[in-house]
Order: C-alpha cells, then sequence, then structure tokens
C-alpha cells in the first residue's frame, strides 16, 4: 500500500515539477536559507517548540534536499529499495487527501 501512495505522490510531483518548469518558475521548494542570504539578520530569538498549520508552510530551512521535492511538497526522487542502505528512511503519510512525506536520515 506504502508503495501504491508514493508511485501517485510521485506522479503528482512529476506533473507539478513540469508545470512549473513550463511556466518558467522555480520547480522546488523555496530554501529560507537563501532568502535570508540578503539580508543583514541582526539577532535571533528562540520560540521554542511550536505547532504550525501545514498551510504555513512553504519551503525548507537549508537547501540539502530541495530537488527531492516539487513545489507542491510531493517527491521528485523514484522508490528505491537502495535508500535505506544508504541511510535514508522515506516515511508517507496520508493526511486527508494529500501526501506528506517524512525523509529521517539515519546515520549506520
Amino acid at each position: 500500500m506504502a508503495l501504491y501512495d508514493y508511485v501517485g505522490a510521485l506522479r503528482k510531483g512529476r506533473r507539478q515539477y513540469q508545470a512549473s518548469v513550463s511556466r518558467g518558475e522555480y520547480p522546488y521548494l523555496p530554501v529560507l536559507d537563501d532568502i535570508l542570504s540578503y539580508s543583514d539578520i541582526v539577532s535571533e530569538v528562540n520560540l521554542g517548540i511550536m505547532d504550525i498549520p501545514l498551510e504555513k508552510i512553504i519551503g525548507t530551512k537549508t537547501e540539502g534536499r530541495t530537488n527531492a521535492f516539487a513545489s507542491n511538497f510531493m517527491p521528485l526522487l523514484s522508490e528505491n529499495p537502495n535508500l535505506e542502505r544508504s541511510g535514508l528512511t522515506c516515511m508517507i503519510i496520508r493526511f486527508r487527501k494529500e501526501f506528506m512525506i517524512r525523509l529521517l536520515f539515519m546515520n549506520s
């Protein structure tokens, strides 16, 4: 079942990627570090752990795996049984009618 869900999410991701490229838009998730690189940060305030509604999340903090996701948070990487051996574990969670994909990096 998880593989079937992943293939569906992968199809959505690839469609979004192609649509973004054809419109001349950036096809991946926005990266906060890239946006902030053009501004001077004077200080930071730790707010602790907070709940953030999913509709407020628009991108990632770092560029690390940005090319693994289309701008609609759907995956772009093919399903690959070797991911687990490389230290990358992928969890797919179905939330309402959309998918959430969580990548976990495990050091062996």
